[in-house]
């Protein structure tokens, strides 16, 4: 008996470190903030929305992510600008980092919705590999009354559709 629940341990642990080895190590960096005109508090949005993707990309189980000070560690010493980094530059970045794709975009925040357009770049060939495009409005309708957003649930929002619309491709 103590064998058999020996090797069940032993399958186990096997299986998931295989799962765990067959992830994909994953970097999302800090989308570009192309509003215009923002209240002083959207200047923090784009981080935020990065710690929200990146939250929801953990929740698949699906990818190893790379943590955001590691990032921004890198970027310094590279001397890179995260907000305005060139294709060569994020290929420059993810092969340092050691991951396949880079999650980047831009985004603008206007005071009725937000707006982001995300890209998966493959670091080994520099080719976006899937791109995508949300829109999240402070308002939703149920027909029966309408839902003013916050500002935390529109980010929050934005975040789950873009997650949503780049695991498609997966």
């Amino acid at each position: 008996m103590r064998k058999v629940i020996l090797i069940i341990i032993i399958l186990t642990k096997l299986v998931f470190s295989i799962s765990a080895q067959q992830k994909e190590l994953l970097a999302i960096l800090i989308f570009k903030n192309n509003s215009n005109v923002f209240p002083y508090s959207s200047q923090y949005y784009p981080e935020e929305l990065c710690g929200l993707l990146t939250t929801e990309f953990f929740k698949t189980n699906r990818f190893k992510l790379i943590e955001r000070p590691r990032i921004s560690v890198v970027i310094y010493e590279q001397r890179f600008q995260e907000s305005n980094l060139s294709d060569k530059q994020i290929q420059s970045l993810g092969q340092i980092l050691g991951v396949r794709k880079i999650i980047t975009g831009e985004c603008v925040f206007r005071k009725d919705a937000y707006s982001a357009n995300a890209r998966i770049v493959d670091v080994q060939t520099g080719q976006i590999v899937r791109s995508v495009s949300c829109t999240v409005n402070n308002k939703i309708d149920y027909g029966y009354f309408v839902e003013n957003l916050s500002e935390d649930k529109m980010l929050q929002s934005l975040a789950i559709k873009i997650t949503e619309q780049i695991l498609e491709y997966y």
